[in-house]
């Protein structure tokens, strides 16, 4: 069986932008084996979700060798194409191309485009493979998760001006509390247990997942998230969730959260924030809303 290497090692929110792409090679290559390098949650997440069949760790010793073009992880078997995701990729593509019979593409995590970026990437990449992705693009949750009331609230995010303040999620809390009827829930990452007191957010309930795949689960049997430009809105959008999801910093022509239930909120000021979210979740919360 021939093999098929991918390569990201970025964020999770970045990982899921490539995913249409990595999606659509999949169903043009049924007969390779499509082998991950990148970090290992993000990675066992993709296998959970049938985009790889196996992967290797890509924070390993070895992986230096490998970055700096001298030879394959022992993990890693020469592969017959690949698609990399990663910047001054001259040297891996050069190491790659000895043992292929197909192409081995470089693909810039971060193009200098006006333009969504899972979208440049799809371009980008049928320029040596045939891919097609339907729009809107989700995947399914491949574990059975009832549907639930549930409504989680992601108050943070990878950098300090991608988010409002922590009273801003509070008051919205509030709100969805007197609207829907139950208290939301807060979710915190890393990130947030590092940063934020959970004393703060007394009277909701917070929770923590233990990696990225209970992160995953969570979501998919939620009925709202709202969230900021992060990888818990952008996983959870994929996974055909209602998302509610602020852009304060970034732009989401480039960095917008795909899915079929998306509303984006691009505003600076907390009161102008405050007043489409109303509207948003005024859309979203309809007892007529059902998810497919």
């Amino acid at each position: 069986m021939k093999t098929f290497l991918i390569c990201h090692t970025g964020a999770l929110g970045d990982f899921v932008l490539t995913w249409p792409a990595l999606s659509g090679l999949r169903a043009a290559h049924p007969s390779h084996r499509f082998v991950g390098f990148g970090r290992p949650e993000y990675m066992r997440l993709a296998v959970r979700l049938g985009l790889i069949d196996a992967w290797t760790d890509a924070d390993s010793a070895a992986a230096v060798r490998f970055f700096s073009g001298e030879r394959l992880p022992a993990g890693i078997a020469p592969p017959h194409v690949a698609v990399l995701w990663i910047n001054d990729a001259g040297s891996v593509v050069r190491l790659l191309e000895h043992g292929a019979d197909g192409p081995v593409m470089a693909v810039p995590p971060f193009p200098s485009v006006r333009k969504h970026l899972a979208h440049d990437y799809v371009e980008r990449i049928r320029r040596c493979f045939p891919v097609s992705v339907p729009e809107p693009f989700t995947l399914k949750w491949p574990d059975p998760v009832p549907h639930t009331d549930r409504i989680l609230i992601h108050p943070g995010s990878g950098g300090a001006k991608k988010h409002f303040t922590p009273g801003f999620y509070l008051r919205l809390a509030d709100y969805l509390r007197t609207e829907s009827g139950s208290p939301p829930a807060f979710l915190f990452g890393p990130v947030e247990c590092e940063r934020l007191e959970r004393g703060a957010f007394a009277g909701y309930p917070v929770h923590s997942p233990a990696d990225v795949s209970e992160l995953a689960g969570m979501l998919a049997s939620s009925r709202l998230l709202v969230g900021n430009d992060s990888g818990v809105s952008h996983l959870a959008g994929v996974l055909g969730v209602p998302v509610i999801v602020f852009y304060r910093a970034t732009d989401p022509k480039i960095w917008g959260i795909m899915g079929k239930q998306v509303i984006m909120i691009r505003k600076r000021n907390e009161e102008e924030a405050f007043e489409a979210f109303g509207k948003a979740a005024g859309r979203l919360l309809r007892p007529s809303l059902t998810r497919t």
